[in-house]
Protein backbone atom coordinates (compact mmCIF):
# COMPACT_ATOMS: atom_id res chain seq x y z
CA UNK A 1 0.00 0.00 0.00
CA UNK A 2 2.76 2.22 0.93
CA UNK A 3 4.93 1.47 -2.30
CA UNK A 4 1.82 2.04 -4.34
CA UNK A 5 1.40 5.65 -2.92
CA UNK A 6 5.04 6.78 -3.06
CA UNK A 7 4.74 5.92 -7.19
CA UNK A 8 2.01 7.99 -7.11
CA UNK A 9 3.90 10.80 -5.38
CA UNK A 10 6.85 10.36 -7.58
CA UNK A 11 4.41 10.28 -10.59
CA UNK A 12 2.86 13.33 -9.63
CA UNK A 13 6.05 15.11 -9.26
CA UNK A 14 7.72 14.17 -12.62
CA UNK A 15 4.67 14.88 -14.40
CA UNK A 16 4.49 18.67 -12.62
CA UNK A 17 8.00 19.04 -13.72
CA UNK A 18 7.22 18.19 -17.03
CA UNK A 19 4.80 20.93 -17.01
CA UNK A 20 6.62 23.64 -15.91
CA UNK A 21 10.25 22.82 -17.72
CA UNK A 22 8.29 22.22 -21.19
CA UNK A 23 10.17 19.01 -21.52
CA UNK A 24 10.68 15.43 -20.12
CA UNK A 25 13.47 15.19 -17.35
CA UNK A 26 15.98 12.32 -17.95
CA UNK A 27 17.71 12.22 -14.81
CA UNK A 28 14.95 13.17 -12.01
CA UNK A 29 17.29 12.93 -8.86
CA UNK A 30 18.97 16.47 -9.93
CA UNK A 31 15.24 17.63 -10.07
CA UNK A 32 14.58 16.14 -6.48
CA UNK A 33 17.83 17.55 -5.22
CA UNK A 34 17.05 20.76 -6.80
CA UNK A 35 13.75 20.70 -4.61
CA UNK A 36 15.29 19.39 -1.27
CA UNK A 37 15.77 21.98 1.27
CA UNK A 38 18.45 21.98 3.58
CA UNK A 39 16.07 21.66 6.85
CA UNK A 40 15.11 18.04 5.92
CA UNK A 41 19.08 17.70 6.72
CA UNK A 42 19.00 14.68 3.59
CA UNK A 43 22.24 12.92 2.56
CA UNK A 44 23.70 11.26 -0.61
CA UNK A 45 24.58 7.44 -0.39
CA UNK A 46 28.51 8.79 0.11
CA UNK A 47 26.81 10.50 2.89
CA UNK A 48 27.51 14.26 1.22
CA UNK A 49 24.60 16.56 2.61
CA UNK A 50 21.91 17.13 -0.21
CA UNK A 51 20.09 19.97 -1.29
CA UNK A 52 19.37 22.85 -3.72
CA UNK A 53 21.90 24.74 -2.40
CA UNK A 54 25.27 23.24 -4.57
CA UNK A 55 22.64 23.51 -7.68
CA UNK A 56 21.79 26.71 -6.66
CA UNK A 57 25.49 28.10 -6.55
CA UNK A 58 25.60 26.52 -10.56
CA UNK A 59 22.68 28.43 -11.51
CA UNK A 60 23.73 31.64 -10.00
CA UNK A 61 27.32 31.68 -12.46
CA UNK A 62 25.06 30.64 -15.11
CA UNK A 63 22.22 32.55 -14.90
CA UNK A 64 25.14 35.66 -14.60
CA UNK A 65 26.43 34.01 -17.84
CA UNK A 66 22.91 34.10 -19.94
CA UNK A 67 22.46 37.43 -18.76
CA UNK A 68 25.68 39.19 -19.51
CA UNK A 69 25.35 37.74 -23.19
CA UNK A 70 21.92 39.00 -23.44
CA UNK A 71 23.24 42.49 -22.49
CA UNK A 72 26.01 42.31 -24.36
CA UNK A 73 24.57 41.68 -27.37
CA UNK A 74 21.42 44.08 -27.34
CA UNK A 75 23.51 47.01 -25.76
CA UNK A 76 25.89 48.09 -28.19
CA UNK A 77 28.09 51.28 -27.15
CA UNK A 78 26.96 50.81 -23.48
CA UNK A 79 30.43 50.48 -20.96
CA UNK A 80 30.96 48.01 -18.40
CA UNK A 81 29.54 49.98 -16.00
CA UNK A 82 26.22 50.16 -17.65
CA UNK A 83 26.31 46.43 -18.30
CA UNK A 84 27.34 45.67 -14.62
CA UNK A 85 24.20 47.71 -13.35
CA UNK A 86 21.63 46.13 -15.82
CA UNK A 87 23.03 43.06 -15.27
CA UNK A 88 22.44 43.56 -11.03
CA UNK A 89 18.79 44.57 -11.89
CA UNK A 90 17.79 41.68 -13.86
CA UNK A 91 19.53 39.09 -11.21
CA UNK A 92 18.17 41.32 -8.29
CA UNK A 93 16.74 39.19 -5.88
CA UNK A 94 13.75 40.85 -6.02
CA UNK A 95 13.21 40.15 -9.68
CA UNK A 96 14.30 36.09 -9.19
CA UNK A 97 12.00 35.91 -6.18
CA UNK A 98 8.75 37.41 -8.34
CA UNK A 99 9.82 35.03 -10.80
CA UNK A 100 9.91 31.90 -8.80
CA UNK A 101 6.32 33.00 -6.77
CA UNK A 102 4.93 33.54 -10.40
CA UNK A 103 6.30 29.47 -11.57
CA UNK A 104 4.86 28.29 -8.14
CA UNK A 105 8.57 26.84 -7.20
CA UNK A 106 7.76 26.16 -3.20
CA UNK A 107 4.83 23.95 -4.49
CA UNK A 108 7.88 21.55 -5.60
CA UNK A 109 9.32 21.05 -2.60
CA UNK A 110 9.60 17.13 -1.76
CA UNK A 111 9.17 18.17 1.61
CA UNK A 112 6.62 20.60 3.12
CA UNK A 113 8.74 22.91 5.53
CA UNK A 114 7.46 25.30 7.85
CA UNK A 115 7.06 28.72 6.84
CA UNK A 116 9.55 30.23 9.85
CA UNK A 117 12.37 27.75 7.88
CA UNK A 118 11.66 29.50 4.89
CA UNK A 119 14.34 32.21 3.90
CA UNK A 120 12.91 35.26 2.36
CA UNK A 121 14.99 34.27 -0.85
CA UNK A 122 13.53 31.30 -0.68
CA UNK A 123 11.98 31.35 -4.64
CA UNK A 124 15.36 32.62 -6.35
CA UNK A 125 16.84 30.04 -4.31
CA UNK A 126 14.78 27.28 -6.02
CA UNK A 127 14.51 29.14 -9.56
CA UNK A 128 18.51 29.19 -9.71
CA UNK A 129 18.64 25.25 -8.29
CA UNK A 130 16.54 24.52 -10.86
CA UNK A 131 18.75 26.20 -13.72
CA UNK A 132 21.77 24.30 -12.37
CA UNK A 133 19.76 21.04 -12.58
CA UNK A 134 18.24 21.68 -16.20
CA UNK A 135 22.40 22.65 -17.53
CA UNK A 136 23.15 19.08 -15.96
CA UNK A 137 20.58 17.32 -16.97
CA UNK A 138 19.63 18.52 -20.93
CA UNK A 139 22.50 20.82 -21.40
CA UNK A 140 23.33 24.58 -22.09
CA UNK A 141 20.72 24.81 -24.69
CA UNK A 142 17.50 23.44 -22.73
CA UNK A 143 19.21 25.89 -19.87
CA UNK A 144 18.98 29.04 -21.97
CA UNK A 145 15.52 28.31 -23.47
CA UNK A 146 14.11 27.84 -20.00
CA UNK A 147 15.95 31.42 -19.13
CA UNK A 148 14.96 33.00 -21.93
CA UNK A 149 11.21 32.19 -21.67
CA UNK A 150 11.22 32.60 -17.61
CA UNK A 151 13.70 35.89 -17.34
CA UNK A 152 14.68 37.54 -20.48
CA UNK A 153 11.52 37.52 -21.72
CA UNK A 154 9.99 39.59 -19.25
CA UNK A 155 12.70 42.42 -19.53
CA UNK A 156 10.61 44.66 -22.56
CA UNK A 157 12.38 47.81 -22.44
CA UNK A 158 15.96 48.28 -21.12
CA UNK A 159 15.78 51.90 -20.77
CA UNK A 160 12.85 51.36 -18.64
CA UNK A 161 14.54 49.04 -16.53
CA UNK A 162 17.57 51.03 -16.27
CA UNK A 163 15.14 53.70 -13.95
CA UNK A 164 14.06 50.73 -11.70
CA UNK A 165 15.84 50.82 -8.23
CA UNK A 166 16.75 47.57 -7.06
CA UNK A 167 18.30 48.38 -3.73
CA UNK A 168 16.72 51.57 -2.02
CA UNK A 169 19.72 51.14 1.01
CA UNK A 170 22.17 51.55 -2.47
CA UNK A 171 20.02 54.12 -3.56
CA UNK A 172 19.85 56.02 -0.34
CA UNK A 173 23.54 55.93 0.47
CA UNK A 174 24.83 56.64 -3.23
CA UNK A 175 21.92 59.93 -3.44
CA UNK A 176 23.34 61.23 0.36
CA UNK A 177 27.10 60.84 -0.86
CA UNK A 178 26.33 62.70 -3.83
CA UNK A 179 24.41 65.63 -2.25
CA UNK A 180 26.50 65.49 0.76
CA UNK A 181 24.12 64.21 3.03
CA UNK A 182 24.88 61.81 6.18
CA UNK A 183 22.44 58.68 6.60
CA UNK A 184 22.45 56.65 9.69
CA UNK A 185 20.71 53.42 10.12
CA UNK A 186 20.00 52.04 13.36
CA UNK A 187 18.89 48.46 13.34
CA UNK A 188 17.76 46.12 16.39
CA UNK A 189 16.34 42.90 16.87
CA UNK A 190 13.10 42.69 18.94
CA UNK A 191 11.27 40.20 20.65
CA UNK A 192 10.63 37.27 18.79
CA UNK A 193 7.10 35.75 17.23
CA UNK A 194 6.77 31.95 16.98
CA UNK A 195 10.25 31.10 16.88
CA UNK A 196 10.69 33.83 14.29
CA UNK A 197 13.24 37.01 14.59
CA UNK A 198 12.11 39.96 14.11
CA UNK A 199 14.24 43.48 13.02
CA UNK A 200 13.33 47.03 12.84
CA UNK A 201 15.78 49.33 11.40
CA UNK A 202 15.48 53.43 11.86
CA UNK A 203 17.32 55.71 9.16
CA UNK A 204 18.46 59.34 10.26
CA UNK A 205 19.19 62.02 7.91
CA UNK A 206 21.90 64.46 9.19
CA UNK A 207 21.03 62.92 12.91
CA UNK A 208 17.52 63.70 12.46
CA UNK A 209 15.05 60.32 11.99
CA UNK A 210 13.64 60.03 8.79
CA UNK A 211 11.68 56.73 8.68
CA UNK A 212 11.66 53.21 10.12
CA UNK A 213 10.40 49.53 9.44
CA UNK A 214 10.14 45.86 10.73
CA UNK A 215 11.38 42.60 9.19
CA UNK A 216 11.64 39.23 9.59
CA UNK A 217 16.01 39.82 8.42
CA UNK A 218 18.10 42.54 9.14
CA UNK A 219 18.02 43.25 5.60
CA UNK A 220 14.10 43.47 4.78
CA UNK A 221 14.16 45.85 7.48
CA UNK A 222 16.82 47.90 6.41
CA UNK A 223 15.10 47.52 2.65
CA UNK A 224 11.68 48.51 3.56
CA UNK A 225 12.80 51.38 6.19
CA UNK A 226 15.50 52.84 3.32
CA UNK A 227 12.12 52.35 0.49
CA UNK A 228 9.90 54.53 3.12
CA UNK A 229 12.64 57.25 3.41
CA UNK A 230 13.47 57.34 -0.56
CA UNK A 231 9.29 58.08 -0.86
CA UNK A 232 9.78 60.73 1.59
CA UNK A 233 12.61 62.28 -0.42
CA UNK A 234 10.71 62.29 -3.64
CA UNK A 235 7.79 64.38 -2.10
CA UNK A 236 10.58 67.07 -0.92
CA UNK A 237 12.54 66.93 -3.63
Amino acid sequence: MFGVFWNRKKNNFHSKLQSLLGFSPKNIELYRECFTHPSENKHDKDGNPLSFERLEFLGDALLDAMVSDYLFSRSKGKDEGYLSKMRAKIVSRDNLNLIGEELNLTEFLLEEVPKNKLSTKIYGDLLEGLLGAIYLDRGYKKALKFTQTNVLAKIKDLDHLENQIVSYKSFLLEWAQKNKHTVNLDTSEIEALENQKIFTTEIFLNGNPMSSATGISKKLSQEEACKRAYLILNQKI
